[in-house]
């Protein structure tokens, strides 16, 4: 059970473990899930928000690690000719 009066630590931990998962399937849906993780974690002081703020920069960076791949990807193997670029 949650100590706190706010469960902003427990929201955002939990966020954050979706975050990490969704990433792997849709990396711009798993970077606005860790960015509102990361929010939600800085307005609570526990230990929980702590590891839930832990969590929701991993997300971010796996999220921003698998965008950046997909783009590189994408562009390498010509799929943006057909809209001009």
């Amino acid at each position: 059970m949650v100590s706190s009066k706010d469960p902003f630590g427990l929201i955002s931990y939990i966020i954050g473990i979706v975050a990490i998962a969704i990433s792997f399937i849709s990396s711009l849906v798993g970077i606005l899930l860790a960015i509102v993780g990361i929010i939600l974690a800085n307005k609570e002081d526990s230990s929980l928000s702590k590891k839930g703020k832990r969590l929701n920069i991993i997300a971010l960076i796996i999220g921003l690690v698998i965008l950046i791949l997909s783009l590189a990807v994408v562009y390498k193997i010509g799929g943006l000719s057909s809209f001009g670029f």
